[in-house]
């Protein structure tokens, strides 16, 4: 068997080099590859010439229908205003639709609260209700 032997100042070269790297890969794992936290974004609230826009084309379709928006979420219910109270009833059904007028969960009024409809939305729905969706309530 052959052996190699190394001149001492390529072994310190080499060695140099090795902890080098080693250096450079416990900075990497410490500062660069660290999971970055993730900021939540609020929901936007849909704008009032949106809602203006929403309310129009409802009464055209099926007058006498309201339209509210979601100002908070807490678990599975829906705080919602802008709603007449004394125009609905506890257990209606109430359509939630995004900023575009795209469906995205049903709910049933749980509770009112002064001027505040406390709707428990479907957690199977296409997705859960997020502060700044409309919703609409179809009179019958």
């Amino acid at each position: 068997m052959m052996s190699i032997r190394l001149s001492t100042p390529f072994r310190r070269c080499l060695t140099g080099m090795i902890l080098s790297c080693g250096a450079l890969l416990g900075l990497a794992g410490v500062t660069g590859c660290a999971p970055k936290a993730v900021v939540p974004v609020e929901p936007q609230m849909t704008s009032p010439d949106k809602i203006v826009a929403m309310r129009e084309s409802l009464q055209k379709s099926k007058p006498g229908s309201l339209v509210g928006q979601v100002v908070a979420t807490f678990e599975l219910y829906a705080a919602v205003t802008e709603i007449p109270v004394k125009e609905v009833k506890i257990g209606e059904t109430i359509t939630f639709v995004d900023a575009d007028g795209n469906p995205v969960n049903n709910g049933s009024i749980a509770r009112i609260v002064d001027d505040t409809l406390h709707v428990k939305f479907d957690p199977t729905g296409k997705r859960p209700v997020q502060k700044g969706d409309l919703a609409i309530w179809l009179k019958e």
